[in-house]
C-alpha cells in the first residue's frame, strides 16, 4: 500500500521487477488501490512478451501505466547480452538492458521481496538506470557477512525505512518431540556439505506407513490444539508448512479425509493461487507460501520445516 502510494504520488508510469508468482498478487493490488485498469498494466513474461512492449515503446503505441515483468525473464535478456553483446538488436530486441527504463518512459522502479533473488536484484539495480527506486523487503538480514555486505552496498542502512518496533501479537511455540529409533533416521543428502535438510528428514516417512501415520497424528493434535479449539469464527484459518511438496500432498489428503467438513486444500506449484487465500487449511512449503502474501483471519500457522535462514523464519512467521 505504501508503495502504491508512491508511485501514484509520483505519477511516473512504473515498472515492477518481480519473481513470476507475484505478479497476478500486484496486479491485482494495483487495480484495488490505484483503479488501474485491466487493459492498463502490461505483462511481460517471457522473451515474446518482452519484445513486445518494447516494440510499442519504439513506435509510441505504449499506452499503459504500469508494466510488471518477470525478474526471470530479465535476468535471461541481461544473460543474453553479456553473452552476445549489441547482436542482441538483431534478434527482436529493440533496446540493451540498460536502455529499457528510457526506451520504456518509467520513472520508478519497484522490487518487491529485494532480499529473494537477492544477487539478480543487484545486477537488475545496476542494469536499470532510473529516478525513483523502491525496494520492498520485510526481512533484509544475511547470517552471512557477505550477503550483509551486499545488502549495505545496495540499501545503504542510512536511507532505509526502518519503522517502529513491531506490535506482538502472535504467540510462538516450540514443539520438542521424538521418534523411535530416530537415530536411523537420515538427515542429509547425498552430495551435500553434510548439513541438516528437512527435505531429506521428510523421506524417512515416504516408505515407513508406521513413521508416516505417528508424523500426521503429530502435526494433526497441534492443528486441534492452535486452531480448531481456537476458531470462534467462519473463515478463520490455518496453514501449515512441510518440505516437500510430496509431504504436502500426504498431509492434505490425510486431513481432507478426517475432516470432511472443512476445505482443506494444498498450495504448491501450479496450485491454484485460491487454495491459498480461501481454504480453512492450507498446506504449504516456505517457497511458495512463506513470503509476500497475506491471508486473511489466519490464526494458525504450523511450521514442521526445521530451517536455519533468519529471514525464512521470519518470513514464515509473519
Amino acid at each position: 500500500f505504501c508503495a502504491s502510494s508512491a508511485i501514484a504520488n509520483l505519477g511516473n508510469r512504473m515498472v515492477a521487477f518481480l519473481r513470476p508468482k507475484y505478479i497476478d498478487k500486484w496486479k491485482g493490488d494495483l487495480k484495488e488501490l490505484l483503479g488501474i485498469e485491466e487493459d492498463e498494466i502490461e505483462e511481460i513474461r517471457g522473451s515474446a512478451s518482452l519484445m513486445k512492449v518494447m516494440a510499442k515503446a519504439r513506435e509510441g503505441t505504449l499506452n499503459c501505466k504500469a508494466i510488471l515483468v518477470s525478474n526471470k525473464t530479465y535476468q535471461h535478456y541481461i544473460t543474453k547480452y553479456e553473452e552476445e553483446g549489441t547482436a542482441l538488436l538483431d534478434q527482436g530486441y529493440d533496446c540493451l538492458p540498460h536502455e529499457f527504463i528510457q526506451l520504456t518512459g518509467c520513472g520508478v522502479r519497484l522490487v518487491d521481496e529485494v532480499h529473494d533473488d537477492f544477487h539478480l536484484n543487484f545486477k537488475i539495480d545496476l542494469y536499470t538506470h532510473v529516478q525513483w527506486a523502491i525496494s520492498l523487503s520485510a526481512t533484509l538480514v544475511s547470517d552471512d557477512p557477505f550477503i550483509s555486505r551486499m545488502h549495505n552496498i545496495a540499501y545503504d542502512p542510512d536511507i532505509r525505512y526502518n519503522g517502529l518496533a513491531y506490535d506482538k501479537y502472535v504467540k510462538s511455540y516450540a514443539l520438542l518431540y521424538h521418534i523411535n529409533g530416530g537415530q536411523y533416521l537420515r538427515v542429509s543428502d547425498m552430495g551435500k556439505d553434510g548439513s541438516y535438510s528437512h527435505m531429506a528428514f521428510e523421506k524417512n516417512f515416504f516408505k515407513n506407513k508406521k513413521l508416516l501415520d505417528g508424523y500426521l497424528n503429530l502435526i494433526d493434535e497441534r492443528m486441534q490444539i492452535r486452531y480448531l479449539k481456537r476458531k470462534t469464527q467462519d473463515g478463520q484459518k490455518c496453514l501449515i508448512y512441510a518440505s516437500s511438496i510430496q509431504m504436502c500432498t500426504l498431509i492434505c489428503e490425510y486431513l481432507k479425509k478426517k475432516y470432511p467438513n472443512l476445505d482443506v486444500r494444498r498450495y504448491v506449484e501450479d496450485d491454484p493461487y485460491d487454495n491459498l487465500m480461501n481454504a480453512d487449511i492450507c498446506v504449504s512449503t516456505i517457497g511458495s507460501a512463506g513470503t509476500g502474501h497475506d491471508i486473511k483471519k489466519l490464526i494458525a500457522v504450523i511450521l514442521t520445516v526445521s530451517i536455519s535462514s533468519k529471514a525464512s523464519n521470519i518470513q514464515g512467521f509473519g
